[in-house]
């Protein structure tokens, strides 16, 4: 299952932060990464209310408690990686290539990071049921463990379980599990995302049915 729409926003998003990652390579102080990382969070956030605050029924225009609250969830998401960041750029011997890749990264998760709490925050408003393992981009990284998710649909506020990889058993909320497995090689590249229904048919618990005792379990959160 691939979200064809959430992909394609996605893609402009990265787009337009491009002038971001130039910004950090340019001048890696505190100040620049973290208005530069709060500004990818912050358009990370505008892309999933518009697409799930679609599919859940939100209005068009982000009304402006939910914009003050997706900017302070932006400082707080700066805060966080500007110290890992900052200590990685002045590292010794360090190339301008080394910096430019690091900045990349950095505000590519900004804007992933930006995406999945607002859509979180989207869903719980809405009072969605359940959530979706998705793709919304072609693989990158093969992740078999990743992709034999694809489709399982479970309540909202349960956790997926791992079924394969490093982290085999590991309860995760979502695909960026920063909190729940912090190491990064189980999230980096990975292109999928979680989709948030009200409404769930016969047909959607297919997957979830085919997978139960096969993959894994699924576990109270």
């Amino acid at each position: 299952m691939l979200l064809v729409g959430l992909g394609r926003l996605l893609d402009a998003a990265f787009n337009r932060t491009r002038n971001l990652i130039e910004r950090i390579a340019g001048t890696p102080t505190e100040r620049v990464i973290l208005a530069s990382l709060a500004s990818a969070h912050v358009e990370g956030s505008r892309i999933a209310y518009a697409y799930h605050g679609g599919l859940l029924g939100f209005p068009r225009a982000i009304p402006p408690s939910i914009a003050r609250e997706a900017g302070e969830r932006a400082a707080r998401h700066a805060l966080r990686f500007n110290t890992a960041l900052l200590e990685r750029i002045e590292a010794e011997r360090v190339t301008q290539l080394f910096v430019r890749s690091t900045a990349a990264l950095a505000v590519r998760q900004g804007v992933w990071g930006g995406h999945d709490t607002q859509a979180r925050a989207v869903a719980a408003f809405a009072g969605a049921d359940f959530k979706r393992w998705v793709r919304a981009f072609p693989r990158r990284t093969q992740r078999d463990h990743h992709d034999a998710m694809e489709g399982v649909l479970i309540p909202t506020e349960e956790k997926f379980i791992l079924p394969g990889g490093r982290n085999s058993g590991a309860r995760v909320y979502g695909p960026r599990a920063w909190d729940d497995v912090p190491d990064p090689g189980e999230w980096l590249n990975c292109g999928h995302a979680l989709e948030f229904l009200t409404n769930v048919t016969q047909s959607d618990l297919e997957p979830t049915r085919r997978a139960l005792g096969t993959i894994y379990t699924p576990g109270r959160a």
